[in-house]
């Protein structure tokens, strides 16, 4: 059973000096998945996959369509 959702939200229109958070999402998916990743919090939890749903990118055209559930 997952126990933490990810969800990416490539939206960049409210950084207020450089572009380039939308970029984030695959890079984050990418790192979390190479070889030399660490499966573990600094606390000593682990964190594998088997604990993750990624319900991949939500596809956003304004601000506000962003919102905590």
């Amino acid at each position: 059973m997952s126990k933490i959702v990810v969800q990416g939200i490539p939206y960049d229109e409210k950084s207020s000096f450089l572009k380039g958070p939308s970029l984030a999402p695959p890079l984050i998916r990418e790192a979390y998945h190479s070889p030399s990743a660490n499966y573990y919090a600094e606390n000593g939890t682990l964190v594998s996959s088997a604990l993750l749903l990624d319900k991949g990118d939500f596809g956003i055209t304004d601000y506000f369509e962003i919102e905590v559930i």
